[in-house]
């Protein structure tokens, strides 16, 4: 089922970073477990990263992925699933279309080339750069990366699911 959400549950989540060490994850009181599974993917992108240059560099990368492993859940446990109805969320939406391009595994759908998944890609890093939270400049994309290697990290967690 699809519909609006607060917005306000998706703002109070973090994983802090300082010289190659995990601080912690900090969430919100409303949190569930798709929420602590997203900053999970972060974590774990940080330590499959060669440095935190690589890692800083491609911020919004390691989001794409992070965002459609957290929906790959939400879908698997059945949850309610919505969408914002604030334009400054829409890459939620495009994130969302991913399923059209990749499986609940990482790996390029039979049907659809990569030319196809890099185009969607575009449209989502336009998506959340035009939202006030991912416009900043700590938020980037390292386009020397493919569109499926950003899902490198689902597809080693799924490995052994399928």
């Amino acid at each position: 089922m699809f519909g609006p959400i607060d917005n306000a549950a998706y703002d109070e989540h973090e994983i802090k970073f300082s010289t190659g060490k995990v601080l912690g994850i900090t969430l919100g009181e409303n949190y569930e477990s798709n929420n602590l599974l997203h900053e999970l993917m972060h974590a774990y992108r940080f330590y499959t990263e060669e440095n935190s240059n690589a890692y800083n560099s491609s911020n919004l990368n390691g989001e794409i992925e992070a965002q459609y492993t957290q929906l790959v859940y939400k879908n698997a446990i059945k949850a309610n699933i919505t969408f914002p109805v604030d334009p400054q969320y829409a890459y939620r939406i495009e994130i969302a279309y991913l399923y059209m391009f990749i499986d609940e595994y990482g790996k390029l759908n039979n049907d659809v080339s990569e030319i196809e998944l890099e185009n969607h890609v575009t449209n989502i890093i336009k998506e959340y750069k035009s939202s006030p939270t991912y416009s900043k400049e700590k938020y980037k994309y390292d386009s020397n990366r493919t569109a499926l290697s950003n899902f490198k990290n689902l597809r080693t967690i799924t490995k052994n699911c399928q």
